[in-house]
Order: C-alpha cells, then structure tokens, then sequence
C-alpha cells in the first residue's frame, strides 16, 4: 500500500494509470480470517476512493482455490469498473480468466 501512495503523487501515474501486478502465491486461510468485512470495505475504499490514482488493471497471479472464495467475499465492495479491471491467473499459470 505504502508503495501506491507514492506512486500516486507521480503526475503520468495520476493522469495515464497503473497496472498492478499481484502475486498471491502466500496467500492463505490466515489471510482470509484476517480479513474481517470491515476491513475488506476500509481497503476497497481505500483503493478506490483514497488513492488519487487510476487503475488499469489489476492483475493477481499465483492465485491459490482459497483466492476464489476471498475474491468473492470482496466483490460487494467493489464498484462495476473496479472489478471490470481485475483477472486473476491460478496457481502454477496453468490458464489465465477474467473475474466473473
């Protein structure tokens, strides 16, 4: 996160966009309980609202099964646009698939 923010203070970033590349190869059951609603709906509003920054895309690789369900539990905090941007590749890069 701390590495959008000072992306987002680079002018081309905030008139052409990013492209964010996430590797979720550690993600784990951990993660996904950590990860209450409150805390989804702060880091989508934190992404969508706070940064004043355009996304491209989002692109999560290395996605383990567990992803799914995760991805899942945070589409309702995210806006139409939002998860229009995001494709998620399995683990292994065994095929690529846009976010239903």
């Amino acid at each position: 996160m701390i590495v959008l923010e000072f992306l987002s203070l680079e002018e081309d970033v905030q008139d052409l966009g990013a492209s964010v590349i996430l590797d979720a190869t550690n993600f784990t059951l951990k993660i996904m309980k950590w990860c209450t609603p409150y805390k989804m709906k702060t880091i989508m509003r934190f992404l969508q609202d706070c940064i004043p920054m355009r996304f491209v895309a989002f692109h999560v690789v290395n996605a383990p099964f567990i992803f799914n369900a995760f991805f899942t539990a945070m589409k309702p905090f995210m806006r139409e646009g939002f998860k229009s941007k995001v494709s998620r590749l399995p683990l292994g890069l065994s095929g690529a698939g846009k976010s239903q």
